[in-house]
């Protein structure tokens, strides 16, 4: 996909999306575009590195994302498993964001190159965004979909 062509929106979450914390993920794993297509929606909450999350000039190359915060998933035909509500869970909290998707699940260069698109159009919109991005994997339409949600500042 071109990154270029990306659509970005501002959108309010009114409910968090709840996961089943899981550890063992890491983000940008060759096995999500099977696990997605199999029905496993992931999240991951990644904190961007701070010299570099409000720069209007960031660049692909050096370390974009610092951390990851936390990881979940949970299985899409099964969203209300009781083994979820025993679990500990993380959020995709409810709120505003910025908010970019493309159908497909690509690497973690294509990912990055995403979320600096999606900074840089915020920045240019004069947006207050925080340092963090969560990252959505998920399964729609016979499609598999890549999410970032850049929290905005309140």
């Amino acid at each position: 996909m071109d990154i270029k062509a990306l659509r970005f929106t501002r959108l309010n979450l009114v409910q968090p999306l709840r996961y089943r914390r899981d550890d063992t993920l890491t983000p940008f794993d060759s096995g999500i575009r099977e696990a997605s297509r199999a029905g496993w929606e992931m999240m991951f909450s990644l904190i961007i590195d701070s010299a570099r999350g409000q720069d209007f000039q960031a660049a692909p190359g050096g370390r974009y994302f610092a951390a990851i915060l936390n990881a979940g998933k949970i299985h899409s035909r099964t969203p209300d498993d009781p083994e979820t509500g025993a679990a500990e869970t993380v959020d995709l909290p409810a709120g505003p964001y910025f908010f970019a998707q493309m159908r497909e699940i690509p690497g973690e260069e294509t990912i990055v190159l995403m979320a600096l698109e999606l900074q840089k159009e915020g920045l240019w919109q004069r947006l207050v965004m925080e340092n963090r991005v969560y990252l959505r994997y998920l399964y729609e339409d016979g499609r598999a979909v890549t999410q970032l949600f850049r929290p905005l500042a309140s």
